[in-house]
C-alpha cells in the first residue's frame, strides 16, 4: 500500500546479521546474503554429526567469510574464557580448565566444518603488499615475527593453530579429550588474545590449513615433502638441529615440562641431588619454582589440569609445497626468519640463462646493501598504534610499488626504466625510514616508561631474492591448474623476503 515502509531488503542495503567490513563500514546485502540464494534467510542450517565425540552441531557456518570466523573466533575466546580488562593474564591462564579447551574446539568444530569450500575463502591476489609467514608456528615465535615485519607489508597471512577436531581421531581428539589439550591452548590462546588487534584491523588473516578439507591435497603434498627430504644429506638435517632457534625453544619446552613435575616428587628429588640442604631451604627453592610457574606466560598452570603433562605439539610450521601452493593462489609471497626455511625455500629458485627475461639482480643487491629496523620484544598493540599513525606508510608504499611491478607483466621498456629509477627511490625511502624510526624510538621510550612496557629497536639484514622464473615445484603448479582457473592464481612465487635477525651487513 502507498505510504507504508516495505519490508523487502534493498541491493545496497546494511546486512541484515549487522557484520561489518575489516575497516568498520557496514557490508551490504548484495555482497553477502543476497549471493546466499532467496531461501538462504528462511532455510534451516544444516546439522553436523562428529562421530568421535557423538556431538550434534546445529547451525552453520559456511555463510560466513575468513575475517568473519576469525572475528567469530576472537569473540568466542572472550565469551568462553570470561576475559574482561579486570583479569591479567596469569589470572586467566590458572583458570583455564579442560571444559574450556572442549568448549574452544566445539566452537572450531563449528567454525571450520569437513565440507567448508576453501577455494571462495581464501584471499585472491590483488594489489596489496602481501606476505605469507613460514617460520616456527610456536605463539612466541609468530608474535615476535608478525610484530617485527608488520610495519613494512599490508597483511600477514598465518596458519590458524589450533587443530581442527574432524581431521583427528578420537585417541587425540580435543573434543573428546579435552585434558590432552590444555597446555597447548594455554600456548595458543596468548597468542590470539596478543594477536587479536592485529586480526580485527584486517593485517593479520589466519588461515585456514587447506588439508583440512582436501585429504587428496594433504597426501600429494606430503608426499612431495617426503620425497624432498629424502634428498637432503645428513649434514643438511644436522642443520636443523643445530640451529639457534630449534635448540631456544627445544630449551623453552623441556623447561615447562620439569617445571610440570608434581610438588611432592619434586621436592624428593632436591633432596637426593641436595641433602645437604635444610627443609627450609628445600622449601624456599619449590617457592622459587612456583614462582616460575606463574610467571611464565607460557605454562599452564592450573593445577587441577593436566597441564603440561598432556600433548606437547611443536611445528616448524606448513610445509614448503603447502607454502608455495598457498602464496600462489593468494598471491603472496614468502617471509620467514628461521634459517633452515629459508635454506628450503631457496631450493625452489627457478633460474633462467636466458638474458631475455628479466634480471631483479638489482633490487636484490640493493636490499642486500642496507641494514633495516625491526622493533623488538614489544606487544603488537604497541606496533598496532604506531602502524595507525602512518609510520613507515612512505617506504611500504615504496615497497608495494616495487612488489607490484615484480608480480606483474611489465615490458622491457618500464622494466628498464625501473632498474634506473630503483637505486635512487630505495635510498630515498631508507632515507625517509631512518627519520621514521627515530620517531618510534620516541614513542617507545615513552611507551616503556609511561606505560610500564618493555621493547627495543633492533638492526637486522632483510633479504629480497628474486630468481629470474621465481619459487616453484612442478608438482603444485599442476595441483593449483587443476582447481583454479589461470587468472585466479600466480605461476609462480616471484619473491621470498628473509630477515636474518643474526647478522648486520
Amino acid at each position: 500500500m502507498k505510504g507504508e515502509k516495505s519490508n523487502k531488503i534493498g541491493r545496497n542495503d546494511p546486512r541484515p546479521c549487522g557484520r561489518l567490513k575489516p575497516n568498520g563500514r557496514p557490508l551490504k546485502y548484495k555482497d553477502c546474503h543476497l549471493n546466499m540464494g532467496s531461501e538462504s534467510l528462511n532455510t534451516p542450517p544444516r546439522r553436523y554429526f562428529h562421530p568421535a565425540s557423538g556431538i550434534v552441531f546445529g547451525g552453520d557456518a559456511n555463510s560466513l567469510s575468513l575475517y568473519e570466523r576469525n572475528t567469530r573466533l576472537i569473540e568466542g575466546i572472550v565469551s568462553i574464557f570470561s576475559i574482561n580488562s579486570k583479569k591479567n593474564w596469569l589470572e586467566i591462564k590458572d583458570g583455564i580448565t579442560r571444559d574450556h579447551v572442549k568448549e574452544l574446539y566445539r566452537l572450531i568444530t563449528w567454525l571450520w566444518p569437513y565440507d567448508t569450500d576453501i577455494k571462495t575463502l581464501y584471499p585472491k591476489p590483488e594489489n596489496k603488499l602481501r606476505s605469507l609467514y613460514l617460520g616456527w608456528m610456536r605463539p612466541e615465535s609468530v608474535l615476535d615475527s608478525v610484530v617485527r615485519y608488520s610495519l613494512y607489508c599490508d597483511e600477514i597471512l598465518v596458519m590458524n593453530p589450533f587443530l581442527n577436531p574432524w581431521t583427528i581421531v578420537e585417541e587425540y581428539n580435543p573434543l573428546v579429550h579435552p585434558e590432552d589439550y590444555v597446555a597447548d591452548t594455554v600456548k595458543w590462546l596468548f597468542f590470539i588474545l596478543q594477536i587479536s588487534p592485529w586480526i580485527l584491523s584486517g593485517h593479520v588473516i589466519l588461515l585456514p590449513h587447506p588439508a583440512d578439507f582436501d585429504y587428496k591435497f594433504r597426501l600429494e603434498t606430503w608426499k612431495l615433502a617426503e620425497e624432498r627430504m629424502k634428498k637432503k644429506t645428513k649434514a643438511e638435517q644436522q642443520e636443523l638441529v643445530d640451529d639457534p632457534q630449534f635448540k631456544k625453544y627445544s630449551d623453552a619446552d623441556f623447561k615447562r615440562m620439569w617445571l610440570s613435575t608434581p610438588t611432592e616428587a619434586m621436592r624428593v628429588k632436591i633432596k637426593d641431588r641436595n641433602p645437604e640442604l635444610t627443609e627450609q631451604q628445600v622449601q624456599e627453592m619449590l617457592d622459587y619454582v612456583h614462582k616460575l610457574k606463574k610467571s611464565d606466560p607460557l605454562y599452564a598452570s592450573n593445577p587441577n589440569e593436566k597441564g603440561s603433562f598432556g600433548m606437547h605439539i611443536s611445528s616448524l610450521g606448513e610445509n614448503l609445497e603447502t607454502g608455495l601452493y598457498i602464496a600462489q593462489i593468494t598471491g603472496s609471497y614468502l617471509y620467514t626468519d628461521f634459517n633452515w626455511r629459508w635454506k628450503e625455500i631457496l631450493s625452489t629458485a627457478q633460474e633462467t640463462k636466458n638474458d631475455s627475461l628479466k634480471d631483479w639482480s638489482f633490487i636484490t643487491h640493493g636490499f642486500q646493501k642496507l641494514d633495516f629496523k625491526f622493533l623488538n620484544n614489544t606487544t603488537p598493540q604497541f606496533a598496532n598504534r604506531i602502524r595507525e599513525e602512518g609510520r613507515l606508510a612512505s617506504m611500504r608504499n615504496f615497497l608495494r610499488k616495487t612488489w607490484l611491478d615484480i608480480s606483474g607483466n611489465q615490458d622491457q621498456r618500464s622494466f628498464e626504466q625501473m632498474s634506473l629509477n630503483f637505486k635512487d627511490e630505495l635510498i630515498e625511502e631508507y632515507g625517509k625510514a631512518e627519520v621514521e624510526w627515530e620517531k618510534i624510538d620516541k614513542n617507545l621510550l615513552k611507551w616503556v616508561t609511561g606505560e610500564g612496557g618493555v621493547g627495543s629497536i633492533l638492526t637486522a639484514a632483510m633479504d629480497w631474492k628474486l630468481p629470474a622464473l621465481g619459487f616453484a615445484i612442478g608438482a603444485i603448479g599442476n595441483l593449483i591448474s587443476a582447481q583454479y582457473n589461470r587468472k585466479e592464481y600466480k605461476k609462480n612465487v616471484p619473491l621470498s623476503v628473509f630477515v636474518d635477525l643474526n647478522r648486520k651487513r
